[in-house]
């Protein structure tokens, strides 16, 4: 950090982030469509992830409750769909009410920790 101050530069550094996220989303992309998945049902699919990820961060749902999901699904990524309808995530933003948390039955105002 002392020998090259740069690096430390947030335009740089959130550039480089997007680039890479946007590279991997753009893998995933191409692995999907190579499973059959037609653009028109991809697109949405990365659209309502990436809110669900920006109101995990934002803490609107509780815990790390996308990510928890996600790990889950790792080793069977065919539980991956199931668990995201299960937690009905357009219902608890239209209501404010309640979404599925991982050993949880649910979790009450999704933005209360």
């Amino acid at each position: 950090m002392l020998t090259d101050p740069e690096q430390l530069r947030p335009a740089e550094r959130a550039e480089s982030v997007t680039e890479d996220v946007a590279a991997r989303f753009a893998t995933v992309t191409q692995l999907l469509e190579r499973r059959g998945f037609p653009p028109s049902r991809i697109a949405p699919f990365f659209m309502k992830l990436l809110f669900a990820f920006f109101a995990e961060d934002m803490r609107l749902l509780p815990g790390n409750l996308i990510t928890q999901h996600l790990e889950a699904s790792i080793f069977n990524p065919q539980e991956f769909p199931e668990r995201m309808l299960a937690l009905n995530l357009e219902r608890a933003a239209a209501q404010g009410g309640a979404v599925r948390s991982i050993g949880n039955d649910a979790e009450e105002g999704a933005g209360e920790e």
